[in-house]
């Protein structure tokens, strides 16, 4: 949760950074070969802009999502981390790693940024991914994982609510926190 003033109803807004495997013209010769990969959980989150989709029209959110692939350039990553760029794009020349950044990525931070920007209350952000289930050969064991910073006593509130209600609706499911990855 971000922003706005205390006791306000939450503004809700719902992202899917990866939720394509696109490849814009100007680097589809450099995906030559890549059509394999490209249709892997590296290319793209399987189902999330789906998922997203519906997750929007129930809370009635606003979405804002991707469909080109995060081995262009990845939208979740912090410039300056080391796999914002995959091992296809990693080593262009930094003037075209800039103009990627420049057309790709900067463009679609703003938009969700411009619009937090724009709320007068709290803001909840629910980005929309989905994980695979076996990664380098170990099994997840989870059906939803639940990312959020547990440092902060309203996300952690919400996560348990949120758990709560899946788990009401659909007890069988293996829903997890922070789980595959930290929030």
């Amino acid at each position: 949760m971000r922003g706005g003033r205390r006791g306000a109803a939450p503004a809700l807004l719902v992202t899917c950074e990866h939720g394509g495997r696109g490849v814009p013209a100007r680097y589809r010769a450099l995906f030559s070969g890549q059509a394999a990969l490209l249709r892997t959980h590296r290319g793209f989150d399987a189902g999330s802009l789906a998922m997203a989709r519906d997750l929007a029209g129930l809370l009635r959110a606003p979405l804002v999502f991707s469909t080109t692939t995060r081995l262009l350039v990845d939208l979740n990553r912090s410039v300056g981390h080391p796999r914002l760029f995959s091992e296809i794009t990693r080593g262009l020349p930094p003037a075209e790693r800039e103009r990627i950044l420049e057309q790709h990525y900067r463009p679609y931070r703003r938009q969700v940024e411009d619009w937090v920007a724009t709320q007068q209350r709290p803001v909840v952000h629910v980005s929309s991914h989905s994980f695979t289930p076996v990664l380098g050969g170990e099994v997840r064991n989870a059906d939803i994982g639940l990312l959020y910073d547990p440092r902060r006593t309203r996300e952690r509130a919400l996560a348990a609510r949120w758990k709560a209600a899946i788990l009401e609706r659909e007890p069988g499911l293996r829903v997890r926190f922070n789980y595959p990855y930290a929030g």
